[in-house]
């Protein structure tokens, strides 16, 4: 989840999932795969709670990846106190 939300009291992590696949699973693609690793080749894709960070990724970190695909996302996971889907809106 992005950082500004909850779910069971716990807080999202997206900051640190993004970086760790930034520091870990792209110098490692890169180096096991004839990978190309730069923004316009690059795609995020996630479904439900996947999509929920997909999402993410592409509204705070647009220098990461080109093309982003949020199939099913749980938005209303992302519900405030007052009923508004936070990362929606």
């Amino acid at each position: 989840l992005p950082p500004y939300a909850s779910f069971f009291f716990q807080q999202g992590q997206a900051n640190a999932t993004v970086t760790a696949y930034r520091t870990s699973v792209l110098p490692w693609l890169q180096s096991n795969f004839r990978a190309r690793t730069d923004r316009s080749s690059l795609a995020t894709l996630g479904s439900s709670m996947g999509g929920v960070l997909t999402t993410y990724i592409a509204w705070s970190f647009p220098d990461m990846a080109e093309r982003h695909g949020s199939v099913s996302p749980a938005y209303w996971i992302m519900k405030d106190g007052g009923g508004r889907m936070e990362i929606v809106e």
